[in-house]
């Protein structure tokens, strides 16, 4: 309505004056060229939504760079507009698919189907949320204390570490776990088949070109595939590391690696198949090395039974942070150990992959919940 800019603009002075303390006239005008750089974008009922946050957020910096950083994000605000209409008209699916703004701001998909609901990210191609129709709790585990921001991973969902694996080994000052999952991702292509709702999401990264395909349906399945857009071989590293939600970790066992040796990376040490099936007790962060056909969370304190398929994997991470380290991750709630496992489908060293000029490798897995 042509009235609502006008409320808007008051509602917008208000808030800027009150989240910098007072109503000087210097203050007024910070907040009409805040409000002016609004129109220019056509943005002014958008700002009136989302700026309370930036106000709260920075009360402690000076009145300048409040500005700037609200004027940065009314632009940054004003392309995602643009890009979400796009998204919604070229891959929109009636009833079962469409896009929308996180409350962060972000781009995500968002799913909801007869066999089951779910969500990704356009940031880092991230697989958010998978529950099928069937089941009274969601699959993956998604952190209460995430970030949503461009240029940050998010934790928890499926982030996916490419084209290295935990810290570079050449230069330790790159970000850990590889550079694709903190980059915005493409959606190449949506359709609805007889599994689900299948997604397509791509990314560059020279000399790569990588592509995830997860179709949602009564299963989650997901395939990463890279392929080497260089004419010389590269090495590289994947793991897709899913967070799955536990109603209580200490309660869970973890079999299906009984007879595999794994390195724990706590200790740099191999250890031996030991035969039993894995239980939480305390931090655990291991590699387990060779093939498996199927791992099984049995999930006592939800009563139910989440089963991993993986494809073309060489290696699984099986990680929890326990008490000590939680505490010391700012992005990971101090108690959220205790209901969450992670379970990552991987080819990491010393079973990395070597993708010749021109070729492409792929792996994947299909999680399903009795």
């Amino acid at each position: 309505p042509p009235a609502a800019p006008a409320r808007s603009n008051a509602a917008v002075i208000g808030l800027f004056r009150t989240g910098i303390g007072g109503s000087s006239t210097a203050n007024g005008r910070a907040a009409n060229h805040l409000l002016s750089t609004a129109r220019e974008f056509d943005r002014t009922t958008l700002v009136f939504r989302h700026f309370t946050a930036i106000i709260a957020a920075k009360r402690s910096l000076q009145l300048a760079q409040i500005v700037r950083l609200a004027i940065r994000s009314i632009k940054e605000r004003a392309m995602t507009e643009d890009l979400l209409q796009e998204l919604n008209r070229q891959f929109a699916i009636a009833d079962h698919l469409h896009f929308e703004h996180h409350s962060s701001g972000l781009i995500q998909g968002r799913i909801k189907a007869a066999k089951c609901s779910g969500s990704f990210f356009l940031l880092g191609g991230h697989l958010a949320e998978f529950q099928p129709t069937s089941q009274q709790h969601p699959v993956l585990f998604m952190s209460g204390e995430a970030v949503y921001e461009v240029g940050k991973p998010i934790r928890g969902g499926i982030p996916v570490c490419f084209p290295w694996f935990g810290p570079n080994k050449i230069d330790a000052t790159l970000p850990a776990h590889g550079t694709v999952r903190t980059e915005l991702w493409k959606v190449l292509r949506a359709e609805v088949n007889d599994r689900g709702v299948e997604v397509v999401l791509g990314y560059d990264t020279a000399p790569f070109r990588v592509e995830l395909i997860a179709n949602f349906g009564d299963t989650l399945d997901v395939t990463f595939t890279a392929k080497n857009e260089s004419p010389e071989t590269q090495p590289c590293e994947v793991a897709l590391h899913t967070y799955f939600q536990l109603g209580e970790a200490r309660r869970a066992k973890v079999s299906g690696l009984e007879q595999n040796a794994f390195r724990d990376q706590l200790t740099s040490r191999v250890h031996e198949a030991t035969g039993e099936a894995i239980r939480f007790t305390e931090e655990t962060d291991r590699v387990y090395r060779g093939e498996v056909s199927l791992i099984t969370i049995e999930d006592e304190a939800y009563e139910r039974s989440i089963q991993i398929a993986p494809r073309d994997s060489e290696s699984t991470v099986v990680w929890n942070p326990w008490i000590a380290k939680s505490q010391r991750m700012a992005d990971f709630g101090n108690q959220e150990f205790e209901t969450m496992c992670c379970i990552e489908t991987a080819n990491v060293a010393p079973n990395d992959w070597n993708i010749g000029g021109g070729e492409s490798r792929s792996i994947g897995f299909e999680i399903s919940v009795t």
